[in-house]
Parts: C-alpha cells; sequence; structure tokens
C-alpha cells in the first residue's frame, strides 16, 4: 500500500464527498476511488479553491509574466508541501501543476508525479518544459498524447492513453423507461450553439440549453429555453434523461476534448447525439451508431435532428448502440483500471 496525494483542477475532497453521497458520477474523480479500491492510500491535496475560480491579482499577473509555465502556483505550493508525507502524487490536470512538475525537475519534489492530460486543456501548454518534470503521462486522446510527443523528447515512457468513460453503476445514468421529448444541451466550456438555436427553431421542437451564457436566452426561439448550467450534476441528469436526443455543439478548434463529458452521459443513459466534430474525443459517434457529426450548418443540424426526433425506435437503437460500446469499450472501470496499472508501475520504478 502506497501513500498517495491527489488532487484534480477543483476541489477533489468534495468531489469525493458527493462520489459517495451518490450526486456525481464517479469518472470525475480521474481514478481516484480505483486507486483507493486498489489498496493504496489516497488523500486529496488540501487547498482554498476561490469561491468563483478566479485567480488573485499577483497569481494573474504572474501567469501572464511566465506564460502560464507556472499553473497554479500557490496550488502547486500546497501540494508540494503535503508532498513530504506521500510515497507519490498523482493529478488530473496537467496546467494546474505545471510549476509542481517545474519543481520535480529541480528536484525540489523527490516524489513521482503521474498527470494526467486534462480532457479540457490536454494540448493548451504542452510545449512547457514542466512536462519534463513528469514520471509518467496519461492522455484520455489519441490526438492529444499524438500532440505531446510532437512537442515534447519525453524522458519516460509515452504517454498512454486510457478510456475517459462514464461511470456506469452510478444512479444518476439510469437510462429512460420511455424515449423522451425534444432536445437537450448541457454543455458548459466552448460552445458554438448558433446552428443548434436555428436548427431547433426552425423544427419547433421543445429544447432547453443549460449554458453559460445567459445572453443566449436573447437570441432563443420561443420553443428554446436557456437555464444556467450551474446546477447539481443529477439535476442536469434529469434533465438529460426527459430529452430524445442529446445536442453537443462544441466551438471550432477546441483545445481538447471538450464535449466528452456530456457524450460520457449521453452514452450512459442510451441517448442519440448530434454534435460538432471534435479530433480530440476518441469516440466515433457515426461509426458505433449512435449518432451524427455534422459541421457548423444548421441544414446539416435540422437534417440530423429531425431524422432522429422523427424515427423514436431508431433514435432508441442509436441510444442503445452508445450504451453498448460504453459498456465494452469506453467506461470508468476500464480508465481506473488503467490508472492504477500505470501508478503501480511508476511505483515499482521508484
Amino acid at each position: 500500500m502506497a501513500r498517495i496525494l491527489a488532487g484534480t483542477a477543483s476541489a477533489l475532497d468534495t468531489a469525493v464527498e458527493d462520489w459517495r453521497a451518490g450526486r456525481q458520477p464517479a469518472e470525475l474523480l480521474f481514478g481516484y476511488n480505483h486507486l483507493e479500491a486498489a489498496g493504496h492510500d489516497v488523500s486529496a491535496v488540501r487547498f482554498d479553491w476561490a469561491p468563483d475560480g478566479a485567480k488573485r491579482p499577483w497569481e494573474a499577473a504572474l501567469d501572464r509574466a511566465t506564460r502560464g509555465r507556472l499553473g497554479n502556483p500557490r496550488y502547486g505550493a500546497a501540494a508540494l508541501a503535503q508532498a513530504r508525507g506521500a510515497d507519490l502524487v498523482y493529478h488530473s490536470h496537467l496546467d494546474t501543476v505545471s510549476g509542481l512538475a517545474l519543481a520535480r525537475r529541480a528536484r525540489l519534489l523527490r516524489k513521482p508525479l503521474v498527470v494526467i492530460a486534462d480532457p479540457l486543456y490536454s494540448v493548451s501548454r504542452l510545449n512547457n518544459i514542466g512536462v519534463l518534470g513528469v514520471s509518467r503521462l496519461i492522455s484520455v486522446t489519441r490526438a492529444g498524447r499524438d500532440r505531446v510527443l510532437a512537442e515534447v523528447k519525453l524522458p519516460h515512457d509515452d504517454p498512454v492513453v486510457l478510456p475517459w468513460g462514464p461511470d456506469l453503476d452510478f444512479a444518476g445514468y439510469r437510462p429512460a423507461t420511455s424515449p423522451g421529448e425534444g432536445i437537450i444541451s448541457t454543455g458548459r466550456t466552448m460552445r458554438s450553439h448558433a446552428s443548434l438555436l436555428e436548427a431547433a427553431g426552425a423544427l419547433g421542437a421543445p429544447t432547453r440549453i443549460s449554458c453559460l451564457a445567459p445572453e443566449l436566452a436573447a437570441q432563443a426561439p420561443p420553443n428554446v429555453g436557456v437555464v444556467s448550467a450551474v446546477r447539481p450534476f443529477t439535476e442536469v441528469m434529469d434533465d438529460m434523461r426527459a430529452a430524445a436526443v442529446v445536442a453537443i455543439p462544441i466551438a471550432a478548434n477546441p483545445w481538447g476534448a471538450v464535449g466528452l463529458t456530456e457524450l460520457n452521459a449521453a452514452m450512459a443513459l442510451a441517448k442519440p447525439v448530434v454534435m460538432h466534430p471534435n479530433p480530440y474525443i476518441d469516440v466515433d459517434v457515426e461509426a458505433i451508431g449512435m449518432g451524427f457529426v455534422v459541421g457548423d450548418d444548421p441544414a446539416q443540424w435540422h437534417r440530423a435532428l429531425s431524422e432522429l426526433l422523427a424515427g423514436p425506435e431508431g433514435a432508441a437503437e442509436r441510444g442503445a448502440a452508445g450504451r453498448r460500446y460504453a459498456e465494452r469499450h469506453w467506461n470508468n472501470a476500464l480508465f481506473g483500471q488503467g490508472v492504477v496499472e500505470v501508478v503501480d508501475s511508476v511505483l515499482e520504478r521508484a
């Protein structure tokens, strides 16, 4: 049994508490629970996160001066101090701990450091020499791994790609007993809703968009409701379960696997999907028969959405295909198993 200090880009201890209480799925713990189940003594980095996630003025100035190479310096300092009592540090967010990786490269941190090239920011700062201080990198996307290998000559094994899929045991992911009605879109970051709004308006189908852009309500046609994305996870899943189709509109040139959280939920809930393309998502929804990938063209969105809404039996089969794919190839159990194998292999060589 090893002592592992673990962290994410937000309050991991709160996330673990929410998972134990059934308020959110285990994939949002990035393997914490699997390391614990494997017998390791896992603790979360203790850190006073700003309520709104904003950086303090001096942090923002330091970030600009160093071009982000120190990640979150306060967090890095807290993790460095707490790592003294650990055998290994495991983190899900490369940008947050890039300063900690630099500290390890400078031998200020003498414990192994395993880091995920995070689902959202997996390719944003990989030219950072702090990557060289990581003992082993994990990626959730083949394209992200390839970007690492193209930009950085790693002193360790190539990043391992693991299937960051849904926690199929999460009660909030129970599939619906009826096909549902209308369209749901639940993403928070890097979204482009214009084509979806136009297509949904032309279809007249009841549509609900959960987002961080309240001004979108002024642009929405009468059949489209816009609500805040800052809601309990289980409440958002209730909305998704009640819909017939999940729409995932993604902004052009995303930084990483934007939209994967929503795609995971749709697979678990057995819902068909219409989405913009994202090369940093390894799940090919068309190849597995789950839905359609369309360009930023309202006509393409209209055709795809209308086909799924007009044929509930076919839509249900597409949703079931996504669920089957998750059960066999893309789920949190497989991801967690991979995390444990990587961490154990690093510990063996330490």
